[in-house]
């Protein structure tokens, strides 16, 4: 069995780097730590992804009913695009658990490139979403808008790491 240890690595969220967020992560210490980190935080990021996509499909279902809460076609727009964004990050871990490191230089960067593209347009879904609730108010947007900040964070952090991990393959 390979020995593990905790690597307690400060991130910084790309476009703001003022914020820093703190992920641990288990690092294989015999392995690929820039893979096995990239893997894990993609991992993260489509953990909170879906918990944030969870928590928008039950407030998307009374609005769906014409209760008239507030931001019912903001909220459920909101929730197509995060659905979407989920989509992706899933596509992108799956890619990340099939990959092999030490395989075809060509095939891997060409599954890494798969990976950027798709973590990026998670990330702008998730953007698209934040910007689809800037005329609304209230505790609800409130409640959306601290989940999605975190999926942000959590998605930029993850495509940084798997940049960094594409950084590290052979480029012939």
């Amino acid at each position: 069995m390979t020995r593990h240890f905790l690597l307690l690595s400060l991130l910084f969220f790309a476009s703001t780097f003022s914020c820093l967020v703190p992920t641990v992560t288990a690092v294989d210490a015999s392995g690929d730590t820039d893979f096995t980190r990239a893997r894990v935080a993609v991992s993260t990021a489509l953990d909170e992804a879906s918990a944030a996509a969870t928590y928008l499909s039950q407030q998307t279902a009374p609005a769906n009913k014409d209760s008239g809460k507030p931001g019912g076609g903001a909220v459920k727009d909101c929730f197509t695009n995060l659905e979407d964004a989920v989509d992706m990050i899933r596509d992108s871990f799956k890619q990340m658990q099939s990959l092999k490191p030490d395989g075809d230089s060509s095939s891997v960067r060409f599954e890494v490139s798969n990976v950027q593209t798709w973590m990026s347009t998670a990330l702008t879904n998730a953007d698209t979403c934040t910007d689809g609730l800037e005329g609304e108010e209230g505790p609800l947007k409130t409640n959306i808008s601290d989940r999605l900040v975190k999926v942000k964070k959590l998605i930029s952090n993850a495509l940084a790491l798997v940049n960094d991990f594409a950084k590290t393959l052979p480029t012939n």
